[in-house]
């Protein structure tokens, strides 16, 4: 009798600890899924590789891009994705992107975070295109935006279709 108490006690904690892991493991991976895709009209997204001095590529770099847009086909909302191997995405790194983002900490209508999970790094950065002060925007990120982007030229918000053609490196699909 006291064998089947000792295996059932054995077998109830190898189970506890297999559902715990698998509970925090899934979660850990979904959450950065569930910010990036819910609510999205339109995905898209390129990869591009990184070079060291020699030009010999040493890691891939997925970006991606979401779009929602209104009953009037404006986009309302655009989320900026990078996601960076954790094996490339050190400390330097995460200090340089730390930095790069505090420039948009004082913009209203947009956020951006850095997410860690196992094996990638997401950085984001999410433009609320209703909340934003354009001539803010375009103000406080002169120093970092390449004159010609999109974001250093938009003045009000846009049609999907003519943010989808600025935005000429991502391949985009309506989900």
């Amino acid at each position: 009798m006291k064998k089947i108490y000792i295996i059932t006690i054995i077998i109830s904690i190898i189970v506890t600890f297999l559902i715990c892991f698998l509970i925090t493991n899934d979660t850990e991976t979904s959450n950065v899924k569930d910010i990036t895709m819910s609510d999205y009209d339109y995905i898209c997204s390129y990869e591009t590789n990184m070079s060291d001095e020699d030009g010999e590529t040493n890691t891939k770099i997925e970006k991606k891009l979401y779009l929602k847009v209104d009953n009037d086909s404006l986009v309302t909302d655009a989320l900026y994705e990078s996601i960076y191997e954790n094996s490339y995405f050190r400390d330097s790194t995460r200090d340089l992107i730390n930095e790069l983002l505090s420039l948009y900490d004082d913009i209203k209508g947009v956020n951006t975070s850095i997410k860690d999970s196992k094996k990638k790094t997401h950085v984001s950065i999410h433009y609320n295109y209703n909340a934003i002060d354009f001539t803010e925007l375009k103000n406080k990120l002169s120093n970092i935006l390449d004159k010609d982007s999109l974001q250093a030229n938009l003045k009000s918000k846009i049609k999907v279709d003519e943010y989808i053609n600025k935005s000429n490196d991502y391949k985009c699909q309506k989900k």
